[in-house]
């Protein structure tokens, strides 16, 4: 199905994931076998001729979740937790062996490049597979 718009403008990011359901950045890049891949949509900026950038991003993630009812298999609304929960999901990412985690202010403005209302922490053990 296709989205209900004609213009949409996501901030997301293109993901393979290996056979186990982890990401896999060669397998991204065609270096290596078979994957899944997917785009993870995690902000929605643009719908049609509406600029969603002065919204809050808890109102752009509830119009994104809507818009994504129904997309494409290989779209995805990209899942968050709210609260103080940030410690726990970033022990659990890096037991995963995952990069890190993204944390973001949930009433700031959209801001393209790095702001003070979002922080990536980068799991020290990483390594790109």
């Amino acid at each position: 199905m296709a989205l209900p718009a004609t213009r949409i403008v996501l901030d997301s990011e293109a993901v393979a994931h290996c056979p186990e359901g982890l990401p896999d950045f060669h397998a991204l890049l065609g270096r290596s076998g078979a994957a899944t891949a997917c785009l993870y949509a995690f902000d929605l900026l643009h719908v049609g001729r509406d600029d969603l950038r002065t919204y809050e991003l808890v109102e752009r993630r509830a119009l994104l979740r809507k818009y994504l009812r129904g997309a494409e298999p290989a779209l995805l609304y990209s899942q968050h937790m709210e609260g103080d929960e940030g410690e726990a999901m970033f022990c659990h990412a890096c037991r995963l062996g995952l990069e890190g985690i993204v944390s973001k202010r949930a009433t700031s403005r959209y801001r393209s490049g790095r702001c003070a209302a979002w922080v990536k922490v980068k799991n020290p053990d990483y390594v790109r597979r």
